[in-house]
């Protein structure tokens, strides 16, 4: 008994050895061909089981279920994986926008404006001050210019003092100007009624330019003293309210030698 069961197990195994193995091998390219594109596989959302109409989904549920099917493969041969890798990179890309963007966009974007022509820098310049004598002879001509492009203003002038350096001639005034200047000391030439000389400093009041003059005592000046430039008066300055240079080289030209020496300065 014992004997026929053994023949019996060995007999089955070897049938079921002989079954497995009388099967066609399979090769690489056909065991690619069966493996799942991934590129391939469609989302269908599950449609709903019929008559079920009693409750409706919650507001927080989650995402409906889906359905993963596989399209239907070519019947050719599937390409490589290199050739499907390098068909990836030949589609174009694409660029996702919104109606807001495209309303955003400023229309001067484009379309740009014309450049403007830069206009020329405009100032205030004024020259003077000047006596009544020499503003009427500045009012005369001053006429041949654009009309509203200059004014005359009324500027009352203050007592100045100064400190003064008188001189024999214009020979002795250029060499004591030279030693002045070494010592640290700024001149300038007053006007002719002082007679030849040199201003080493202006002030507003008397008590000023005697505290001017000891400090210029104290850097070895001797002969320098204190003078009243100039006693309270009534002037008038020429007035440019809005010059051009173009305006301001009309100006210099049309006034000529009535501006007696003075240059035009910016309003203060």
């Amino acid at each position: 008994m014992l004997i026929r069961l053994l023949v019996l197990l060995v007999a089955a195994n070897l049938a079921w050895f002989f079954w497995a193995h009388s099967g066609t091998p399979q090769t690489e390219p056909e065991r690619l061909a069966q493996q799942m594109h991934p590129e391939a596989v469609q989302l269908h959302a599950a449609p709903p089981e019929e008559g079920d109409t009693s409750a409706a989904p919650p507001a927080d549920a989650a995402q409906p279920a889906v359905i993963v099917t596989r399209a239907s493969e070519p019947e050719s041969t599937p390409q490589p994986a290199a050739a499907t890798a390098s068909s990836a990179f030949d589609v174009p890309p694409i660029i996702l926008s919104s109606p807001e963007d495209a309303a955003e966009t400023p229309a001067s974007a484009s379309q740009p404006e014309p450049e403007q022509e830069a206009k020329p820098r405009s100032v205030c310049l004024q020259v003077g001050a000047f006596n009544e004598q020499q503003i009427e002879v500045l009012r005369t001509r001053a006429a041949a210019l654009p009309q509203g492009s200059w004014s005359v203003q009324d500027v009352p002038l203050p007592d100045r003092w100064m400190v003064f350096v008188p001189m024999p001639d214009e020979l002795a005034l250029l060499a004591r100007r030279t030693e002045l200047r070494a010592q640290g000391i700024d001149t300038d030439r007053p006007g002719s009624e002082h007679g030849i000389g040199l201003s080493l400093g202006r002030y507003a009041s008397e008590e000023r330019a005697q505290r001017g003059l000891a400090l210029i005592v104290a850097k070895g000046v001797q002969d320098a003293r204190v003078v009243a430039e100039r006693q309270s008066a009534r002037a008038w300055t020429l007035r440019l309210p809005s010059a051009t240079p173009e305006l301001r080289e009309r100006a210099q030209r049309t006034l000529g030698t009535a501006l007696a020496g003075h240059e035009f300065q910016e309003c203060n």
